[in-house]
């Protein structure tokens, strides 16, 4: 976990071309890739670029970026992921050797599983293009509508107006994290029906649009009907299992 919060992603971009104006932006003073100019550099890296290398690492990053950034990815850089991903048992082979020296690999990670589910990310992100748009254009009808797409409608239109505070845009805002926040809100401090607030926002979250975006879906939902002091608990209970 990153030091400044398990929501951060530190990724090492391989290709090392200067972005262009409008691939990058400045935030407090710091300039920052954009998540477009990232996609585009790490496929460059790994799959069609002058200098192509298999590390490890361009794959674990593709991965985690199509999981909380699919609307991120235009329509040339979702067929060039879907390229990439298309052979499973080639990719597996090429990353075979690098996976095996990586000291960052997550504890538990298969490096097949990782595989598919960049195979699975990539074919949903290009079948979903116009859909990605869709429903993200259709937020603000979301206001004042059923109890969960009201709440994701708030968190939505302020999650948007940062990413444009920041130079982005609202494709490049993590649905996941929104779809995430939106069922805490509901459920946890809210006390609204679970069932109810899987049948509001799946059918609305652009994240629902990938396989990995309903299945985290429901995974949230679950954990927010674990009361946070049995949260606390079990992790005071680790942590003392832990410690010397």
């Amino acid at each position: 976990m990153s030091p400044v919060g398990p929501r951060s992603l530190k990724v090492e971009v391989s290709h090392r071309e200067l972005a262009q104006d409008t691939e990058s932006r400045t935030i407090h003073g710091i300039s920052v890739a954009s998540i477009g100019s990232i996609i585009n550099m790490k496929l460059l890296a790994a799959h069609d670029g002058p200098k192509l290398r298999a590390k490890f690492r361009d794959l674990f990053d593709l991965d985690y970026v199509a999981r909380h950034f699919p609307a991120a990815f235009s329509a040339t850089n979702a067929q060039r992921l879907a390229d990439f991903s298309n052979d499973v048992d080639a990719l597996s082979s090429t990353y075979e050797a690098d996976f095996a020296e990586d000291v960052l690999v997550p504890d538990g990670l298969e490096l097949d599983d990782l595989v598919l589910s960049l195979n699975s990310l990539a074919s949903d992100i290009l079948e979903n293009q116009e859909a990605f748009e869709d429903r993200i254009t259709a937020v603000p009808e979301l206001k004042q509508r059923l109890p969960a797409q009201n709440a994701f409608y708030e968190l939505a239109t302020r999650a948007i107006e940062d990413m444009a505070a920041a130079g982005g845009n609202a494709r490049e805002v993590n649905w996941l994290k929104v779809q995430d926040d939106t069922v805490n809100t509901c459920i946890r401090e809210h006390g609204q029906d679970p069932g109810l607030v899987l049948e509001q926002l799946e059918n609305v979250s652009p994240a629902c649009l990938t396989a990995h975006g309903r299945e985290s879906l429901q995974q949230q939902i679950e954990a927010a009907q674990v009361p946070l002091d049995s949260d606390l608990h079990s992790k005071t209970r680790i942590s003392a299992t832990l410690t010397p």
